[in-house]
């Protein structure tokens, strides 16, 4: 068991690990976490390459990724990855506000921070960091969407929210981020109002989802602008653009954001009697996680 588990996702693996994998028909790398953050940690499975598991205890997580279920808008739009299903483990987990503790199936990733990233498609991160203009203004975007949240008087609201609109208007310009920004954009017509969108929680597509065409999501591959230094023919110093493909920019962590809440189902009924995984395994194997 990985020492490094946030608290209250410990308890979790530890007391329900059979139950989820029971729930979700696959068998979870619980020993093998892709990634951990303060507020929950997301795990591979056995013989499901497409998907992974996500245990999170930010309180909001659970409602926005149910919304951005419900709209459609994860399995056509290129700037949102795909989610399956999400359930609540049906008891506090520990106390105070992170006490609840959401079960999230989704698309796996390829995090834009992840070294495997600029590896794969030659980003040259050392000099690409330094002229990464959209970062600043997806960083801009998300302090005003988070201040439109968090402040209580009318007037700083919509000043923070157009600001940040001004932001994602920027987003638009590029190929690298247009389709987050679509994402973000139409999220807001249905009221889910993202404010946790930066470079951590943002990556490409891996799996190609073409099957499910016209709904379904490729991998959608960009033009990403990198730049090198040179000199012009004056001979001056000057920063010369070149180009390289590479997936679009998408968002797989919607938390710490607004959106309509609505009920989620319950992992299991609290009078269900305990099952070990053992006893309803068999035949689940590669058959259930055929994809």
């Amino acid at each position: 068991m990985a020492d490094r588990f946030p608290k209250g996702i410990r308890r979790v693996v530890e007391e329900y690990g059979h139950r989820i994998q029971i729930a979700i028909d696959r068998e979870v790398r619980w020993d093998s976490p892709l990634g951990c953050g303060s507020f929950g940690c997301v795990f591979p499975l056995v013989a499901d390459p497409r998907r992974v598991l996500k245990l999170s205890t930010d309180a909001t997580e659970g409602p926005v990724v149910k919304a951005i279920m419900e709209t459609g808008l994860d399995k056509r739009l290129h700037g949102l990855a795909r989610w399956d299903a999400i359930w609540r483990v049906p008891v506090e987990i520990q106390s105070g506000p992170r006490g609840t503790c959401w079960v999230i199936l989704r698309e796996d990733v390829l995090p834009y921070l992840a070294d495997k990233f600029n590896i794969t498609y030659h980003l040259e991160q050392s000099v690409f960091s330094r002229r990464e203009t959209w970062a600043v203004d997806l960083r801009q975007y998300n302090l005003n969407a988070r201040d439109a949240i968090r402040y209580k008087t009318a007037h700083k609201k919509q000043h923070s929210k157009e600001i940040a609109e001004e932001h994602l208007g920027q987003l638009f310009e590029r190929q690298e981020t247009y389709y987050l920004a679509e994402a973000i954009d139409e999220l807001a017509r249905h009221d889910i109002y993202i404010a946790d969108v930066h470079q951590g929680n943002i990556g490409g597509r891996i799996h190609s989802w073409e099957y499910d065409i016209p709904s379904g999501q490729p991998v959608h591959l960009v033009d990403w602008t990198l730049y090198s230094q040179g000199k012009n023919p004056e001979g001056k110093s000057v920063w010369i653009p070149r180009y390289v493909k590479a997936p679009s920019l998408l968002m797989f962590d919607p938390g710490h954001s607004s959106a309509p809440k609505g009920e989620i189902p319950r992992l299991w009924e609290p009078d269900q009697p305990s099952v070990a995984l053992g006893e309803v395994w068999t035949g689940i194997g590669n058959a259930v996680n055929e994809v």
